[in-house]
Protein backbone atom coordinates (compact mmCIF):
# COMPACT_ATOMS: atom_id res chain seq x y z
CA UNK A 1 0.00 0.00 0.00
CA UNK A 2 2.84 2.41 1.01
CA UNK A 3 4.90 1.49 -2.65
CA UNK A 4 1.40 2.72 -4.71
CA UNK A 5 1.05 5.42 -2.37
CA UNK A 6 4.48 6.89 -3.41
CA UNK A 7 4.28 5.46 -7.32
CA UNK A 8 0.98 7.92 -7.41
CA UNK A 9 2.89 10.76 -5.41
CA UNK A 10 5.49 10.85 -8.24
CA UNK A 11 2.88 10.37 -10.99
CA UNK A 12 1.17 14.00 -9.11
CA UNK A 13 4.46 15.49 -8.83
CA UNK A 14 5.66 14.93 -12.94
CA UNK A 15 1.85 15.81 -13.78
CA UNK A 16 1.87 19.06 -11.78
CA UNK A 17 5.36 19.87 -13.71
CA UNK A 18 4.18 18.75 -17.09
CA UNK A 19 1.08 21.55 -16.58
CA UNK A 20 3.20 24.18 -15.50
CA UNK A 21 5.64 23.78 -17.86
CA UNK A 22 3.10 23.51 -20.30
CA UNK A 23 1.68 27.01 -18.62
CA UNK A 24 4.70 28.62 -18.96
CA UNK A 25 5.12 27.92 -22.73
CA UNK A 26 1.57 29.10 -23.39
CA UNK A 27 1.88 32.04 -21.45
CA UNK A 28 5.02 34.06 -22.85
CA UNK A 29 4.69 36.90 -25.30
CA UNK A 30 7.03 38.70 -27.52
CA UNK A 31 7.62 40.77 -30.55
CA UNK A 32 9.30 40.12 -33.86
CA UNK A 33 10.74 41.36 -36.52
CA UNK A 34 10.17 40.06 -40.00
CA UNK A 35 11.68 40.94 -43.44
CA UNK A 36 10.07 39.75 -46.85
CA UNK A 37 12.74 39.45 -49.73
CA UNK A 38 11.37 39.44 -53.11
CA UNK A 39 13.68 36.31 -54.99
CA UNK A 40 11.81 36.12 -58.02
CA UNK A 41 13.86 37.88 -61.52
CA UNK A 42 10.63 39.87 -62.87
CA UNK A 43 7.51 40.19 -60.52
CA UNK A 44 6.07 42.17 -57.67
CA UNK A 45 4.66 41.25 -55.02
CA UNK A 46 1.73 42.99 -53.53
CA UNK A 47 1.43 44.66 -50.14
CA UNK A 48 1.58 41.27 -47.29
CA UNK A 49 -0.73 40.48 -45.09
CA UNK A 50 1.13 39.06 -41.72
CA UNK A 51 -0.65 37.24 -38.83
CA UNK A 52 0.37 36.11 -35.68
CA UNK A 53 -2.42 32.69 -34.60
CA UNK A 54 -2.65 29.38 -33.15
CA UNK A 55 -2.55 26.07 -35.20
CA UNK A 56 -5.91 26.82 -35.49
CA UNK A 57 -6.33 29.55 -37.53
CA UNK A 58 -4.11 28.72 -41.09
CA UNK A 59 -4.65 30.31 -43.91
CA UNK A 60 -4.96 27.90 -46.58
CA UNK A 61 -4.79 24.03 -47.13
CA UNK A 62 -2.61 22.48 -49.91
CA UNK A 63 -5.20 20.59 -51.75
CA UNK A 64 -8.68 22.21 -50.72
CA UNK A 65 -10.56 25.24 -52.18
CA UNK A 66 -9.00 28.48 -51.12
CA UNK A 67 -11.43 31.12 -48.92
CA UNK A 68 -12.76 33.61 -49.97
CA UNK A 69 -9.91 36.21 -48.27
CA UNK A 70 -7.48 33.88 -50.00
CA UNK A 71 -9.01 34.38 -53.59
CA UNK A 72 -9.49 38.16 -53.31
CA UNK A 73 -5.37 38.22 -52.43
CA UNK A 74 -4.11 36.00 -54.81
CA UNK A 75 -6.67 37.38 -57.72
CA UNK A 76 -6.69 40.96 -56.82
CA UNK A 77 -4.18 41.69 -53.80
CA UNK A 78 -6.69 43.23 -51.82
CA UNK A 79 -6.41 41.94 -48.00
CA UNK A 80 -8.96 43.43 -46.53
CA UNK A 81 -11.47 40.71 -47.05
CA UNK A 82 -9.45 37.96 -45.14
CA UNK A 83 -8.20 40.48 -42.22
CA UNK A 84 -11.68 41.36 -41.78
CA UNK A 85 -12.39 37.54 -41.10
CA UNK A 86 -9.46 37.31 -39.06
CA UNK A 87 -10.12 39.96 -36.83
CA UNK A 88 -11.91 39.00 -33.00
CA UNK A 89 -11.17 35.36 -33.83
CA UNK A 90 -9.65 33.94 -29.96
CA UNK A 91 -6.85 32.37 -32.05
CA UNK A 92 -5.57 35.44 -33.87
CA UNK A 93 -3.30 37.65 -31.94
CA UNK A 94 -2.03 40.41 -34.13
CA UNK A 95 -2.69 41.17 -37.77
CA UNK A 96 -0.71 43.21 -39.73
CA UNK A 97 -0.67 44.75 -43.37
CA UNK A 98 1.59 46.22 -45.52
CA UNK A 99 1.28 49.47 -47.84
CA UNK A 100 3.56 49.03 -50.74
CA UNK A 101 4.36 46.55 -53.05
CA UNK A 102 7.55 44.53 -53.36
CA UNK A 103 9.45 44.63 -56.28
CA UNK A 104 11.99 41.85 -57.59
CA UNK A 105 15.06 41.22 -55.47
CA UNK A 106 13.87 44.34 -52.68
CA UNK A 107 12.79 43.40 -49.23
CA UNK A 108 9.63 44.47 -47.07
CA UNK A 109 9.91 44.68 -43.44
CA UNK A 110 7.52 44.52 -40.28
CA UNK A 111 7.11 43.86 -36.85
CA UNK A 112 4.40 41.93 -35.53
CA UNK A 113 3.11 40.65 -31.47
CA UNK A 114 3.41 37.01 -31.01
CA UNK A 115 2.86 34.72 -27.74
CA UNK A 116 2.80 31.07 -26.30
CA UNK A 117 -0.83 30.29 -27.41
CA UNK A 118 -0.25 32.13 -30.78
CA UNK A 119 3.29 30.76 -31.68
CA UNK A 120 2.58 30.73 -35.62
CA UNK A 121 3.32 33.38 -38.01
CA UNK A 122 1.26 33.48 -41.38
CA UNK A 123 2.12 35.78 -44.43
CA UNK A 124 0.65 36.16 -47.93
CA UNK A 125 0.63 37.99 -51.27
CA UNK A 126 -0.34 38.23 -54.19
CA UNK A 127 2.43 37.76 -57.29
CA UNK A 128 1.87 39.79 -60.26
CA UNK A 129 1.47 39.56 -63.07
CA UNK A 130 -0.59 36.67 -62.74
CA UNK A 131 -4.40 35.14 -62.70
CA UNK A 132 -4.36 34.01 -58.97
CA UNK A 133 -0.68 33.42 -58.00
CA UNK A 134 0.09 34.19 -54.11
CA UNK A 135 2.80 33.71 -52.11
CA UNK A 136 2.40 32.63 -48.86
CA UNK A 137 3.86 30.52 -46.08
CA UNK A 138 3.76 29.41 -41.81
CA UNK A 139 6.29 29.99 -39.21
CA UNK A 140 7.05 28.77 -35.71
CA UNK A 141 7.72 31.92 -33.90
CA UNK A 142 11.62 31.93 -32.73
CA UNK A 143 11.53 31.82 -29.06
CA UNK A 144 15.29 32.40 -28.54
CA UNK A 145 17.42 35.49 -29.68
CA UNK A 146 19.04 35.46 -33.07
CA UNK A 147 16.79 35.20 -36.34
CA UNK A 148 15.32 31.77 -38.33
CA UNK A 149 15.34 32.15 -41.86
CA UNK A 150 13.19 30.04 -44.39
CA UNK A 151 12.11 30.17 -47.84
CA UNK A 152 7.90 30.68 -49.40
CA UNK A 153 6.82 29.28 -52.46
CA UNK A 154 4.27 30.37 -54.76
CA UNK A 155 0.83 28.96 -54.89
CA UNK A 156 -2.46 28.76 -56.97
CA UNK A 157 -5.43 29.47 -55.34
CA UNK A 158 -7.20 27.57 -57.84
CA UNK A 159 -9.96 30.33 -58.03
CA UNK A 160 -8.99 31.40 -62.01
CA UNK A 161 -7.83 30.07 -64.97
CA UNK A 162 -4.27 30.63 -65.55
CA UNK A 163 -4.73 32.23 -69.37
CA UNK A 164 -1.82 34.75 -68.57
CA UNK A 165 -3.64 37.76 -70.63
CA UNK A 166 -3.40 41.29 -70.08
CA UNK A 167 -7.29 41.58 -69.17
CA UNK A 168 -7.67 39.04 -66.64
CA UNK A 169 -4.43 40.44 -64.47
CA UNK A 170 -4.96 43.22 -62.21
CA UNK A 171 -2.78 46.41 -62.87
CA UNK A 172 -2.23 45.72 -66.81
CA UNK A 173 -0.96 49.61 -67.42
CA UNK A 174 1.58 48.34 -64.78
CA UNK A 175 3.09 45.68 -67.41
CA UNK A 176 4.62 46.85 -71.49
CA UNK A 177 3.50 43.29 -72.32
CA UNK A 178 -0.24 45.16 -71.84
CA UNK A 179 0.41 47.88 -74.22
CA UNK A 180 -0.82 46.39 -77.30
CA UNK A 181 -2.50 43.21 -76.03
CA UNK A 182 -5.73 42.08 -77.57
CA UNK A 183 -5.95 38.43 -75.63
CA UNK A 184 -9.69 38.01 -74.53
CA UNK A 185 -10.34 37.33 -70.59
CA UNK A 186 -10.70 34.43 -69.50
CA UNK A 187 -14.72 33.36 -68.20
CA UNK A 188 -13.75 29.43 -67.16
CA UNK A 189 -13.16 28.42 -63.56
CA UNK A 190 -9.93 27.46 -62.32
CA UNK A 191 -8.36 24.13 -60.87
CA UNK A 192 -10.79 24.57 -57.45
CA UNK A 193 -8.49 24.04 -55.02
CA UNK A 194 -4.67 25.60 -54.26
CA UNK A 195 -1.84 24.13 -55.25
CA UNK A 196 1.93 24.95 -56.16
CA UNK A 197 1.81 27.52 -59.20
CA UNK A 198 3.24 25.96 -62.54
CA UNK A 199 4.71 29.42 -63.24
CA UNK A 200 4.44 31.31 -66.01
CA UNK A 201 3.88 28.94 -69.25
CA UNK A 202 3.62 31.51 -72.13
CA UNK A 203 0.56 31.13 -73.47
CA UNK A 204 -0.80 34.30 -72.99
CA UNK A 205 0.67 38.02 -73.00
CA UNK A 206 3.36 37.07 -71.03
CA UNK A 207 6.67 35.70 -71.88
CA UNK A 208 9.53 33.42 -70.05
CA UNK A 209 11.08 36.66 -68.62
CA UNK A 210 8.03 36.26 -66.08
CA UNK A 211 8.57 33.07 -65.27
CA UNK A 212 9.96 31.81 -62.06
CA UNK A 213 11.16 28.85 -60.24
CA UNK A 214 10.23 28.04 -56.17
CA UNK A 215 11.49 29.28 -53.90
CA UNK A 216 9.68 32.77 -54.57
CA UNK A 217 10.66 34.60 -51.52
CA UNK A 218 13.19 34.71 -48.61
CA UNK A 219 11.54 34.73 -44.42
CA UNK A 220 14.01 36.41 -42.01
CA UNK A 221 12.45 36.08 -38.55
CA UNK A 222 14.34 37.91 -35.29
CA UNK A 223 12.78 37.84 -31.94
CA UNK A 224 13.44 41.93 -30.77
CA UNK A 225 11.37 41.90 -27.72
Amino acid sequence: MNRSISILAVLAIVLAMGASSASAQDTWTGRWEVQVTNLTTNQVMTPFLLVTHSHDAMLFTPGMPASEGVEAIAEGGDTMPLKMALEGMASVMSIETGMAMTPAGHRATFQINGSGSHRYLSLISMVVPTNDAFVAATIELPTMPGATMTYANAWDAGTEMNDESCESIPGAPMWSECEDASTPASMHMGEGFVTIHNGITGIGDFGPNRDWKNPVAMIRVTRIQ
